[in-house]
């Protein structure tokens, strides 16, 4: 019932987003990470609870997965479970809850591997190091069969793009090993409800543009045009709402480095908003996001001054999402995403804090007082001090019984004053301790077979006394 109030009045806040409060609380401890946090990969599973994977500073960059169990964060499994250095971490979770990570593996070669949590320890997914060469800018997705894919940057061929997904054995080439016409960076994989994977990337072949593509059950094509942004496109980030369209986010050279969002509407490649948006600073470290009303939100590193910064499209514009700049540093390798109730959390290394890894999540204050929607005992009502007398949950604001416990707040009559205390329930005019029909109102206490029960609520009333009615 709690999840389900939470997820209501956070689309009571979208709707009223003009007056709404909102912005980014912390999640457990700032900078929780043992050491230093490169290559940061925030995921959430089905229950809402985060996890983060990660290089690990602390454990001579091996990586490491924590996650938050509602008030710290904790290690899952052994903290520096990879055999060495491991860079380019990419996290994803399983429909069944079982994280798996993605990276470049230098104790083979750094070729790709994946391991995954087992509930106990980790282990590897197939052969360690599978890639043909060397792997950069893993990218790891999931399908609905729980099928693990890897995207990469194919140093055995070419520098192009390479996915490989594990068959329940091995690992094998989804299409052609190389497919994408040039070299590649900024990889990023996702996969749509059909099970077709996407790939985005910076195309090094032509110009660094940002490309998109799909493969089609045989082979790999394009979406629609290729190098379809304006001029150079660094940091792409691709999302695909759930309606299937595809989204790629990108910081965008021919507007000063300021970021861009572009999206396929089934013809071709289109910008969302304004071009260059994030004014007056440049975007790097870009993560996208869409939530299930298909709202897209961007986070980033802004540029003026290296702070983290959140923006959303409201159907024209682009606007800020909570603070502007409102981490308290600098910070780099952004990740955001979105749980089932529309919670956005994001993670990022936190160069106020050690350069450890930190997570926010953006929440609503709907009343303005200072209070989170899904902690405030009266969101609908100020109450800084979250006062309750009666100790129900429901703060003195709002509780309608200030000095009798009502945790379920039932008003029949809705007249203000919960059933609780309400001297006349159903506000007929008599009181409660002589009303016939307490819960129905009957102000003429009629009681055609003198039973004690008045006729509006007698269930027993005799057919002949109904037809009197």
């Amino acid at each position: 019932m709690r999840a389900l109030l939470k997820h209501v009045l956070f689309l009571i806040a979208l709707l009223v987003a003009g007056t709404a409060h909102a912005s980014l609380q912390q999640v457990g401890k700032v900078g929780f990470s043992p050491g230093e946090a490169f290559y940061i990969s925030l995921a959430i599973d089905s229950s809402g609870t985060p996890y983060v994977a990660y290089s690990d500073g602390s454990k001579n960059s091996k990586t490491s997965v924590m996650k938050f169990n509602g008030t710290s964060w904790e290690q899952v499994g052994k903290a520096g479970f990879s055999p060495c250095i491991a860079s380019y971490t990419s996290l994803a979770i399983d429909s069944s809850g079982t994280p798996y990570v993605a990276y470049r593996d230098a104790a083979n070669g750094s070729k790709a591997s994946v391991m995954r949590f087992n509930g106990t320890s980790w282990e590897q997914v197939g052969k360690a190091g599978f890639s043909p060469g060397i792997a950069s800018y893993t990218s790891l997705a999931i399908d609905s069969s729980g099928t693990p894919y890897v995207a990469y940057r194919d140093a055995a061929n070419g520098n192009k793009a390479s996915v490989m997904r594990f068959n329940g054995t091995s690992w094998e080439q989804v299409g052609k090993a190389g497919f994408s016409p040039g070299g590649v960076e900024d990889i990023s994989l996702v996969i749509n409800s059909s099970g077709t994977p996407y790939v985005a990337y910076s195309d090094v072949a032509n110009g660094n543009k940002a490309s998109v593509m799909r493969f089609n059950g045989t082979n790999w094509e394009q979406v629609g045009a290729a190098d379809f942004s304006p001029d150079v496109a660094y940091y792409t980030s691709l999302a695909i709402n759930s309606s299937g369209t595809p989204y790629v986010a990108y910081r965008d050279m021919a507007n000063s480095g300021e970021a861009s969002v572009m999206r396929f509407n089934g013809a071709s490649w289109e910008q969302v908003g304004e071009a260059g948006f994030s004014s007056p600073g440049c975007a790097s470290s870009t993560s996208l996001a869409i939530d299930s009303s298909g709202t897209p939100y961007l986070a980033y590193r802004d540029g003026s001054d290296g702070k983290a910064s959140m923006m959303r499209f409201n159907g024209t514009n682009w606007e800020k999402a909570g603070k502007d700049r409102f981490s308290s540093g600098d910070v780099w390798f952004i990740s955001l995403a979105i749980d089932s109730s529309d919670m956005l959390y994001l993670a990022y290394m936190d160069e106020a804090n050690g350069d450890k890894a930190s997570v926010m999540k953006f929440v609503y204050d709907t009343d303005g007082d200072g209070i989170a929607d899904d902690a405030d005992n009266c969101p609908l009502a100020a109450n800084p001090g979250q006062e309750d007398t009666d100790g129900d949950g429901a703060g003195d604001t709002c509780d309608n019984c200030l000095l009798v416990a009502n945790a379920n707040q039932k008003d029949t009559d809705r007249d203000g004053t919960g059933d609780a205390c309400d001297l006349d329930d159903d506000n007929d005019g008599v009181p409660d301790a002589t009303d016939n029909c307490s819960l129905i109102a009957n102000p003429d206490q009629k009681d055609s077979d003198n039973d004690g029960r008045g006729d509006a609520c007698d269930m027993n009333l005799d057919p002949i006394y109904k037809l009197l009615l």
